[in-house]
């Protein structure tokens, strides 16, 4: 861990220096944070590097100068137009989150905004959002991520950049509360994004036009900002990558909510602009100044967090530390465009990355080849292991070169807690939608569920992944190995307990989320259990043909096995054939499954007419020995159909 010490001499100074080189750090204090990282960067993205994307530049600036910029790959994905970091504009996402809390502590400092903890209704005509528990939604509560909201449901679009969305628009997509208010982050993109709504209703101004008068002019950021249209105005193409060495260009014009792109994403950018930014938050001379230093300290401030020892919250900007050196970050994600940003402001010191590239996901045709052994894109090529950039490995590939290999905050504790079981079980992420087809989406594909599970070495394992060790009350860590490419996610894991002192939550060092203990009911385990053995149940009802006459909704229960798999084959019947990204083109046509929640709906209805069929029968029962064995089918039937459409209504697969 680097730690200074004013009263050292030159000659310890220069010893420490030499073993932490050595160790394959650099020390905090490198005066020339490029000379370790260009080699690096050129590494990663030079053709040996072997790493998948189409174009990418990266920035960094340090002590009032721009120390590298640089571009790799091209701008286009028939590798015509090199990248050209002053021209070249990157899609920043969330990044834009922080030049949204940069306004409002402009509006602030000028009083436009009296305090941050100003109720957010006070600043917004016609629309008052729902008070959480008695408490009414606050400028810090949306800053720093601390609502408590639900994550909203906000797909994507497609085409050029249209209308702002009106207060309507706002008011309809308010997600509602799952916790309340300063209990834990919930990372909201529709919170800074009712953020952009504040500073268009108090500047009197489009929002791009507010940025523009107080952030990209003054910093002459002539490349920045929301393009109109995404086909025609030069930006960076990306693509999808497949383990079988295929490359799909993915358009341009899918693109953000329109209400996303309204304060929580949606910026292009390119380096040089980033460079300016950067000088800017760290109140370099080489750049104008934006606010105070006073407001910057608040800025970069810890204003909410999860937990101590947790990655926390400023103004937006996620505020953490890398064995010892203060971070202020902020990282950004959308359709096939990574970028993260890190300012350690004690050493003077930005840096920024971008990449166009998207991961592998199956398509339609895909998943067919894969269930019949046929070869297809999800295919590895025997000559090529696929490499994919995301944001923890950009993010771990330069702080480990500055910083050395993450180190845990404290030294491992001599034993373990007493009871290790009472961490164990199923865990929710809380930054979820309320119900919709999105919440099957996110369970079947992308792991929003976490299993903790005691370890065979007596630790926690999490997701069957072993290695967290107690180093503290309620706090494990998992040291990172020489091949770790995401470090400072998920190695250290904390739980809090409720009132009554059990187990509550957990959360990631580097978090986003609250992840709620789930029992019961609410274990999405049960959800799949209870929907599989319901559907499986009703197969049974098949037989139900052979029933005799007189048995009262007789086919509507026996066309249950048949609406089941009706419901799972329309969910990937209108999955769009060569998807390469679920959470990002599904999501941007959503409306394609009104379909699958009609069948849904139809199936839990049918399922549930067992409880009236079987009072039917047994009022007024059919004759003979298949009557008295209708009866008794349709009795056993009677809990896998309320096990079917509980689950069905929670998977959000009904209306």
């Amino acid at each position: 861990m680097v730690r200074r010490f004013a009263a050292w001499s030159r000659l310890t100074v220069l010893t420490l220096g030499l073993v932490l080189c050595l160790s394959g750090g650099a020390v905090a204090q490198q005066r020339d944070a490029a000379s370790v990282l260009a080699p690096i960067f050129d590494a990663y993205f030079g053709e040996q590097g072997g790493t998948s994307y189409v174009g990418a530049v990266v920035v960094v600036v340090q002590d009032g100068e721009v120390k590298l910029l640089r571009g790799y790959g091209y701008e286009d994905v028939a590798h015509t137009r090199p990248i050209d970091p002053e021209s070249s504009r990157f899609g920043i996402a969330s990044i834009t989150k922080t030049m949204i809390a940069v306004r409002i502590m402009q509006l602030v400092e000028s009083g436009a905004i009296a305090s941050i903890d100003d109720p957010v209704a006070n600043y917004l005509m016609d629309f008052t959002p729902p008070l959480n528990g008695g408490h009414a939604l606050t400028i810090r509560d949306l800053l720093t991520h601390q609502g408590g909201m639900y994550d909203a449901a906000l797909p994507m679009s497609v085409g050029p950049l249209g209308p702002a969305p009106d207060v309507r628009a706002y008011a309809a997509a308010f997600p509602g509360y799952i916790r309340g208010a300063g209990e834990g982050a919930n990372y909201s993109n529709y919170g800074l994004a009712l953020l952009g709504l504040v500073i268009r209703e108090v500047t009197g101004k489009p929002l791009q036009e507010a940025l523009a008068d107080s952030v990209f002019g003054p910093l002459s950021m002539t490349h920045t900002g929301w393009p109109s249209d995404p086909e025609r105005t030069g930006l960076t193409q990306t693509a999808a990558f497949y383990p079988n060495g295929t490359m799909v260009a993915l358009p341009n014009a899918v693109r953000d909510n329109a209400i996303v792109n309204q304060g929580a994403g949606g910026i292009f950018a390119t380096g040089a602009d980033m460079a300016r930014y950067m000088f800017a938050l760290l109140g370099s001379d080489a750049a104008p100044a934006l606010f105070s230093p006073e407001t910057r300290a608040i800025m970069f401030s810890r204003l909410g967090e999860t937990h101590p020892l947790a990655q926390g919250y400023g103004t937006a900007f996620m505020v953490g530390d890398w064995n010892g050196t203060r971070l202020v970050e902020h990282g950004g994600r959308s359709l096939g465009r990574q970028s993260y940003l890190t300012l350690a402001p004690d050493d003077n010191l930005g840096v920024f990355i971008s990449v166009t590239a998207e991961g592998p996901s199956p398509s339609r045709q895909d998943m067919i080849d894969g269930l019949f052994g046929r070869p297809s894109r999800m295919t590895p090529a025997s000559d090529r292991t696929l490499r994919m950039p995301s944001l923890f490995s950009m993010r771990t590939l330069y702080l480990r070169a500055l910083y050395g290999s993450l180190e845990p905050p404290a030294g491992p504790s001599i034993s373990a807690p007493t009871d290790m079981s009472a961490y164990i079980g199923e865990y929710r992420s809380q930054r979820r939608v309320p119900r919709s087809p999105r919440l099957a989406l996110d369970l079947a594909l992308l792991g929003e569920a976490v299993r903790i599970e005691r370890s065979a070495e007596g630790g926690l394992s999490v997701n069957g992944r072993p290695g967290w060790i107690t180093i503290g009350p309620d706090e494990f860590w998992r040291a990172p190995s020489a091949e770790d490419a995401s470090q400072g996610y998920n190695n250290l894991l904390v739980f809090r307990r409720d009132g009554d002192g059990r187990v509550a939550d957990m959360s990631f060092g580097y978090t986003d989320a609250v992840y709620e203990k789930a029992s019961g009911l609410g274990a999405p385990s049960l959800w799949w259990l209870s929907v599989s053995v319901g559907a499986l149940a009703f197969v049974t009802a098949l037989a139900g043909v052979f029933w005799p006459r007189g048995i009262t909704l007789k086919w509507a229960i026996v066309s249950v096995p048949i609406l089941c798999a009706a419901t799972g084959a329309l969910f990937f019947a209108f999955w769009p054939d060569g998807a390469p990204d679920p959470f990002g083109i599904v999501l941007a046509e959503w409306t394609n499954f009104a379909p699958y929640r009609l069948a849904g709906s139809l199936t839990a209805i049918c399922a549930l007419m067992t409880v009236p069929a079987a009072l039917m029968s047994w009022r007024r029962p059919a004759a003979g020995p298949g009557g008295w064995w209708a009866r008794l089918h349709l009795i056993i039937l009677i809990p896998a159909a309320g096990a079917l459409a509980f689950s069905l209504w929670r998977l959000g697969a009904t209306f």
